[in-house]
Protein backbone atom coordinates (compact mmCIF):
# COMPACT_ATOMS: atom_id res chain seq x y z
CA UNK A 1 0.00 0.00 0.00
CA UNK A 2 1.27 3.46 -0.91
CA UNK A 3 1.18 6.41 1.41
CA UNK A 4 0.31 9.98 0.40
CA UNK A 5 3.85 11.17 -0.31
CA UNK A 6 4.56 8.21 -2.63
CA UNK A 7 1.39 8.91 -4.61
CA UNK A 8 2.37 12.58 -4.95
CA UNK A 9 5.87 11.62 -6.15
CA UNK A 10 4.43 9.21 -8.74
CA UNK A 11 2.08 11.91 -10.02
CA UNK A 12 4.95 14.40 -10.32
CA UNK A 13 6.94 11.87 -12.36
CA UNK A 14 3.99 11.30 -14.70
CA UNK A 15 3.34 15.02 -15.16
CA UNK A 16 7.01 15.80 -15.84
CA UNK A 17 7.24 12.89 -18.28
CA UNK A 18 4.21 14.09 -20.25
CA UNK A 19 5.54 17.66 -20.30
CA UNK A 20 8.93 16.50 -21.57
CA UNK A 21 7.35 14.39 -24.32
CA UNK A 22 5.15 17.28 -25.44
CA UNK A 23 8.08 19.72 -25.43
CA UNK A 24 10.30 17.28 -27.32
CA UNK A 25 7.61 16.67 -29.93
CA UNK A 26 6.96 20.39 -30.44
CA UNK A 27 10.67 21.22 -30.66
CA UNK A 28 11.33 18.40 -33.11
CA UNK A 29 8.44 19.48 -35.34
CA UNK A 30 9.51 23.12 -35.27
CA UNK A 31 13.10 22.25 -36.22
CA UNK A 32 11.90 20.03 -39.06
CA UNK A 33 9.62 22.80 -40.32
CA UNK A 34 12.43 25.34 -40.13
CA UNK A 35 14.76 23.02 -42.06
CA UNK A 36 12.09 22.43 -44.70
CA UNK A 37 11.60 26.19 -45.01
CA UNK A 38 15.36 26.69 -45.33
CA UNK A 39 15.61 24.18 -48.16
CA UNK A 40 12.57 25.67 -49.89
CA UNK A 41 13.98 29.19 -49.56
CA UNK A 42 17.39 28.21 -50.92
CA UNK A 43 15.79 26.41 -53.85
CA UNK A 44 13.57 29.41 -54.59
CA UNK A 45 16.56 31.75 -54.45
CA UNK A 46 18.66 29.50 -56.69
CA UNK A 47 16.05 29.03 -59.41
CA UNK A 48 14.85 32.65 -59.39
CA UNK A 49 18.42 34.06 -59.34
CA UNK A 50 17.93 35.75 -55.96
CA UNK A 51 20.32 35.89 -53.01
CA UNK A 52 20.17 32.32 -51.64
CA UNK A 53 21.27 33.37 -48.15
CA UNK A 54 18.46 35.88 -47.78
CA UNK A 55 15.79 33.62 -49.27
CA UNK A 56 17.05 30.70 -47.18
CA UNK A 57 16.85 32.75 -43.98
CA UNK A 58 13.36 33.99 -44.81
CA UNK A 59 12.30 30.42 -45.60
CA UNK A 60 13.78 29.26 -42.30
CA UNK A 61 11.76 31.85 -40.36
CA UNK A 62 8.55 31.17 -42.24
CA UNK A 63 8.89 27.38 -42.00
CA UNK A 64 9.67 27.44 -38.28
CA UNK A 65 6.84 29.84 -37.50
CA UNK A 66 4.22 27.97 -39.50
CA UNK A 67 5.19 24.59 -38.08
CA UNK A 68 5.17 25.94 -34.51
CA UNK A 69 1.69 27.39 -35.04
CA UNK A 70 0.36 24.20 -36.62
CA UNK A 71 1.87 21.94 -33.96
CA UNK A 72 0.42 24.19 -31.28
CA UNK A 73 -3.03 23.98 -32.83
CA UNK A 74 -2.96 20.20 -33.32
CA UNK A 75 -1.63 19.42 -29.85
CA UNK A 76 -4.71 20.90 -28.14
Amino acid sequence: MMNGSEIIENNKKLINGDHKKRLLSKTKGTVQGAFTGLVGGVMYGYFKDKNIYTTGFVGLLIGGTISAILIGNFSK
